[in-house]
């Protein structure tokens, strides 16, 4: 498990419970009432995940991100909402949220969110593990080149990852098999040109890199292979200096990881998807309350056309339940959409029966006054 986790909220009830509930999940909880002492506890103490609410005064949640991902981009981050902020929590996804959770805050729906940081994280790691070790070796058998050549070309070749050497201008000079089968095998070939279909290096080059400073640098960027497919590559360099210590080649490895891609990319849809049924559910449960209050109601008073009309309004419900639950089990499996009109006046007329009983019982008169529906649709 992630040890070290911030929060940042403005609503110090909210801090609090979380501090608490955290904390007891085993996690080391610092919090921040803003986004600016956010970001100074994310600075001072460089936390694994960070969960801000998406608005708060002065810096915000999505600015707070934005800033995070830019300088601290193995941070992640998990978004507060409220209501009315789906939209920005689906960009919070777009420039970098692991995840979103509305408030009030569910517990078990927080315990997910953070399972997915934590598996994000973990997964992270162990491809940094495997590019370290592959690296590792990689250079190992390559300084025994001259004692075992044929050791050497066969490593090489037999790498899983896909490996050049390439010169000071991005000449590829050297590639193993796997390079070879996906992107061809040709005398004067560029990386730029093979890779990116570019006429020039890329801007934000690891191999430029280092041949500047002779340190490995990583990125990651799309690539399209021999057959016309676009994957997403991990790209992990390391300098090979001649005998008077200059460096005239460097040895890029990249490694496929768009599955990883993808399934962070359904995470992130099952959750959305997730809170849409639970937002729904709600409201088919305030109606439940409804109908509820207009029976407990008629059996005081014996008044039976109240007790009708409530066990109107939990049928009703019931069967958009039921509804529902066919839906999610029909749609859990690709099928075209089936898109069909509404009514806005059927909709308003739910609405109203639904909360109806609620405000009556507060001592509030409902007027409702809406335009008869036009019948040249």
């Amino acid at each position: 498990m992630t040890n070290k986790l911030l929060v940042v909220d403005d609503e110090e009830g909210i801090r609090e419970v979380l501090e608490i509930t955290l904390t007891d999940a085993g996690y080391e909880v610092l919090t921040a009432e803003n986004g600016f002492s956010g970001l100074d506890m994310v600075k001072t103490h460089n936390p694994d995940i960070v969960l801000t609410d998406i608005r708060m005064p002065g810096m915000d949640g999505m600015a707070l991100l934005k800033t995070v991902k830019q300088t601290y981009p193995d941070i992640e981050v998990i978004m507060i909402t409220g209501y009315g902020d789906a939209n920005l929590a689906i960009d919070s996804l777009k420039i970098g949220a692991v995840d979103f959770i509305s408030k009030p805050v569910n517990q078990d729906v927080l315990e997910i969110a953070l399972k997915r940081a934590n598996d994000r994280i973990r997964t992270r790691e162990k491809l940094a593990d495997h590019t370290r070790n592959l690296e590792i070796l990689v250079a190992e058998k390559t300084r025994k080149l001259a004692e075992s050549e044929k050791r050497y070309v066969q490593l090489f070749n037999e790498s899983p990852a896909y490996i050049t050497i390439l010169d000071e201008n991005f000449r590829i000079v050297e590639s193993n098999n796997r390079f070879k089968d996906q992107f061809g095998d040709h005398p004067d070939m560029y990386c730029f040109q093979v890779q990116q279909q570019r006429k020039t290096p890329c801007d934000t080059c690891p191999v430029n890199e280092t041949f500047a400073d002779g340190h490995s640098h990583t990125a990651e960027m799309d690539v399209t292979l021999r057959d016309g497919r676009v994957r997403r590559f991990f790209i992990q360099t390391s300098a090979i200096p001649d005998d008077s210590g200059r460096i005239r080649h460097v040895m890029e490895m990249r490694t496929d990881i768009t599955v990883i891609h993808q399934l962070q990319d359904h995470l992130a849809a099952l959750g959305l998807h997730i809170s849409s049924i639970s937002h729904g559910i709600k409201g088919m449960l305030t109606g439940l309350d409804g109908g509820d209050y207009l029976i407990r109601a008629g059996l005081e008073k014996n008044d039976f056309q109240r007790i009708s009309k409530g066990w109107d309004i939990i049928r009703e419900k019931i069967a958009m339940i039921r509804q529902m639950v066919l839906n999610i089990l029909y749609h859990s499996k690709d099928r075209t959409p089936d898109m069909q009109p509404e009514s806005v006046f059927d909709f308003i007329q739910e609405l109203v029966t639904t909360m109806d009983p609620r405000i009556r019982k507060a001592g509030i008169e409902l007027i409702l006054d809406t335009p008869k529906p036009s019948t040249d649709f």
